[in-house]
C-alpha cells in the first residue's frame, strides 16, 4: 500500500505513514493525483515541414544510391503525420515500420503505405488549397508502379504543397 499524502510505500496495516506522519484512515482521500495520459497526440501550433527541391531529390538521391530518397520518405512522412493531427486526419504508418514490413511482405506492404502516404499528402493539399498535378491517390500509385522518376516529382510537388504557410 501508498501512502495517501506523500506516496511512499508502507506497510498494509499502517495507521500512520513512517516517512510523513500522515494518518492512514479508511475513509480519507488521497492527495496524490495520477497523471492523464493521452492516447492521441496533441497539436501545438504550426509544423515545421521541409521543402524539397525536386532536381535536389533527385540527384542527391542517384549520387547516394537512393539513401537520400528513403531520407525524404521518412522526413515527410513525419511532416504529414504532423500535418494528420492538426487538420484531423488519420495518420499513416511511420517510413521505418512500412519499410520493415515491406520486407516480410515482399513489397506488396510499401505498395499499400505508398498509397495511403499520397492519399494523406493530397488530401492535405486540398484542405489548404493546393492544385496538385495527380489529385488521386489511385493514378499516383499506376504511375508509381509504371513510370520511374517522374512519382518522385509528384512527392515533392505534394510535400511543398503542404509546406506552403507552416513553416519551412
Amino acid at each position: 500500500m501508498f501512502c495517501k499524502k506523500c506516496g511512499s510505500f508502507i506497510e498494509d496495516d499502517a495507521k500512520f505513514c513512517p516517512k510523513c506522519g500522515a494518518d492512514q484512515k479508511e475513509g480519507q482521500e488521497s492527495d496524490i493525483s495520477l497523471p492523464t495520459i493521452s492516447a492521441q497526440p496533441k497539436y501545438e501550433g504550426r509544423v515545421d515541414v521541409k521543402k524539397f527541391s525536386f532536381i535536389a531529390v533527385l540527384l542527391l538521391g542517384i549520387l547516394t544510391c537512393g539513401i537520400y530518397h528513403l531520407y525524404f520518405l521518412y522526413r515527410t512522412t513525419e511532416d504529414y503525420n504532423q500535418l494528420a493531427d492538426k487538420y484531423k486526419e488519420q495518420r499513416i504508418t511511420s517510413f521505418f515500420v512500412a519499410f520493415l514490413l515491406s520486407f516480410v511482405t515482399c513489397g506488396i506492404y510499401m505498395i499499400y503505405w505508398i498509397y495511403k502516404y499520397m492519399e494523406l499528402a493530397i488530401n492535405i493539399a486540398t484542405k489548404k488549397g493546393a492544385r496538385l498535378t495527380v489529385s488521386s491517390p489511385a493514378i499516383f500509385l499506376i504511375i508509381y508502379l509504371f513510370i520511374p522518376i517522374f512519382p518522385l516529382y509528384l512527392m515533392t510537388e505534394a510535400n511543398n504543397a503542404c509546406a506552403e504557410g507552416e513553416g519551412a
